[in-house]
């Protein structure tokens, strides 16, 4: 508010005061005249005429003595008291940093500090009394502003109002930048206020997509550094080439499925493209022996998991990439291996990639055996729903076959 609206306002106010104690006092002293005069009836009529003198002459003689001893000093307390309150608003926000605005019953600035200055490009006394949404809104957004702004003095309410948003916002040579914004309401009298602190966030923004950028960058090499290393794992096991870029496919598909984010489904679709890496370590002729292992064979061939998690564990990813090489042969029941996990101890990450490793799998073929065929691989996560597998996972993935069609020859 600027200082030659605050004079006027104190002059109106002190205006008021004086003329309510003096008529208030007038009031007051013949109410009392009055009041005694009608309980002395020997006076007969004389004592309206003799209430009337007696009450004009006390109003005479008593108010400038009660407005020296008794209205002034309040008055002066009072003024002092509105000086410091207004001098410390002023001082409050002079030195803000942010922009702080108000906007009175009218939709019309009343309040522009010095930041609002630095911050848009107005002078305070250009700013003070115009519409808020004229000034610094940019065109494409004024005609939403204005029914918000009209909804707001009709009824104090707003979408905006006790919240704190991200908003464009204009400056005076006409570019346009980001603001955080964040409005209070309060009634003056019979209409609504409001008070608004605004934040320029353009170098937040700029920081934000230098990080994106950098973040998109890593998150690409890192898919591209899981794409050599499962190739590395699969030249080894010529067998199953294919088998981990297929369990991804599913997988993927399986999480889109269950409505999980896309951040996690992507890292269930990398995860599952390297679940196989431990497989490395592993002599290659078990990797590549036809028919049935023997029983240090298969032992051999289950550290693939723990040889994974060893593999991945050091690696910082945004997913739990080293988790799914190595919980991805655990079961609900505790059957599985290498721990013995069970039920929520397997993360879903991991239950997912299983189910979709035991369909491809079965669907596909092997060393030791031919393909039994997608329809053998369904029924087998079916029977063992809620034993082996978890069941919103199997459900999924049921769904996926039956409804969508999914084949992997399709891939």
């Amino acid at each position: 508010m600027d200082s030659q609206r605050t004079a006027t306002i104190r002059g109106q106010l002190q205006r008021k005061q004086i003329l309510r104690a003096f008529l208030l006092y007038m009031v007051a002293t013949a109410a009392v005249e009055l009041g005694i005069m009608l309980f002395i009836e020997e006076l007969g009529f004389a004592w309206l005429t003799q209430a009337i003198f007696d009450t004009v002459t006390l109003i005479i003689i008593m108010f400038p003595v009660s407005y020296f001893l008794i209205l002034k000093p309040a008055l002066a307390q009072l003024q002092q008291a509105l000086h410091q309150s207004e001098d410390q608003f002023q001082a409050l926000t002079q030195s803000a940093t942010d922009a702080i605005l108000g906007m009175d019953e009218r939709g019309k600035i009343s309040i522009w500090n010095d930041a609002a200055t630095k911050m848009f490009g107005y002078s305070t006394t250009f700013a003070i009394g115009r519409h808020l949404h004229e000034l610094i809104v940019p065109n494409q957004y004024r005609s939403r502003a204005a029914i918000g702004i009209k909804h707001f003095q009709d009824s104090g309410e707003g979408e905006i109002i006790g919240k704190t948003i991200e908003l464009t916002a204009l400056h005076k040579d006409g570019t346009e930048f980001p603001i955080e914004l964040a409005v209070s309401a309060h009634k003056v009298g019979n209409g609504w206020h409001s008070t608004g602190i605004i934040r320029n966030i353009t170098t937040r923004k700029q920081t934000e997509l230098k990080l994106q950028t950098i973040n998109e960058r890593l998150r690409a090499g890192l898919t591209s550094t899981i794409q050599v290393v499962s190739r590395a794992a699969e030249a080894r096991d010529p067998y199953t080439a294919g088998h981990q870029l297929r369990v991804s496919r599913l997988a993927r598909e399986i999480a889109q499925e269950m409505g999980l984010d896309s951040d996690r489904v992507e890292g269930i679709r990398l995860g599952a493209q390297i679940h196989d890496v431990g497989k490395i370590q592993v002599p290659s002729e078990l990797l590549s022996k036809l028919g049935k292992l023997s029983v240090n064979g298969f032992e051999l061939i289950k550290e693939h998991c723990l040889n994974g998690y060893n593999i991945l564990k050091d690696v910082e990813f945004p997913w739990p990439i080293a988790e799914i090489s190595y919980q991805h042969h655990e079961r609900l029941d505790g059957s599985g291996y290498p721990q013995g996990l069970k039920g929520g101890a397997i993360c879903l990450e991991a239950r997912i990639v299983a189910v979709a490793d035991v369909v491809e799998a079965i669907g596909s073929h092997r060393p030791y055996r031919p393909s039994l065929g997608n329809q053998v691989a369904l029924d087998e996560i079916a029977t063992k729903r809620g034993k082996y597998y978890d069941p919103k996972v199997v459900d999924a993935c049921l769904k996926i076959f039956t409804e969508k069609k999914f084949s992997f020859d399709a891939l």
